[in-house]
């Protein structure tokens, strides 16, 4: 492609949260993990909706097992980009990047990690550096699908698309 400089970075990361899921009993009902009750609901992943009980009542919509943390999860993250100096012969340089994110596998509980299968995010960005004291970016992030095995996550992704700009000057 010309550039002076690529790099191409893939990571795959994931998370064990030992016996979460013993603790995740359907519609809030104890679990009993080593001999003991529980009741507890972990953060939900799902931005809408309630897990406690009578929640029609309230008329809340409800939420079970898809919005709870699992066990497992995992995810990947694909990072490319490409260094242009001194573009058409000016002392300009450019940075054209692209990053993808995804959910492959599981919800991680907060905050120990962000994947939620299905989930996904994409940004394109083009730096620009101008005689290595003007420098400057703009830059578009789009949030893909808000489901989880075909159900609807309510996830905070929804409608967070975003463009960004920025303009620095040192000396």
């Amino acid at each position: 492609l010309g550039a002076d400089l690529g790099v191409l970075l893939t990571e795959f990361a994931g998370v064990y949260a030992d016996g979460i899921d013993d603790y995740n009993a359907p519609n809030g009902e104890a679990s009993v993990r080593n001999g003991t009750a529980y009741n507890v609901l972990f953060a939900s992943q799902c931005t809408s909706g309630s897990q406690i009980p009578l929640n029609s009542t309230f008329g809340l919509d409800p939420r079970g097992s898809e919005c709870r943390p699992t066990e497992n999860s995992y995810g990947a993250v694909l990072f490319g980009q490409l260094q242009y100096n001194n573009v058409f012969g000016t002392p300009i340089g450019l940075k054209p990047t692209f990053i993808h994110s995804e959910g492959l596998h599981g919800r991680s509980p907060s905050p120990a990690g962000g994947w939620k299968k299905g989930n996904s995010s994409t940004a394109l960005s083009v730096g620009w550096s101008y005689l290595g004291s003007w420098e400057g970016s703009v830059a578009y992030r789009w949030y893909g699908t808000d489901k989880v095995d075909g159900l609807p996550m309510y996830s905070r992704s929804i409608d967070r698309d975003n463009v960004s700009l920025s303009v620095s000057r040192s000396f």
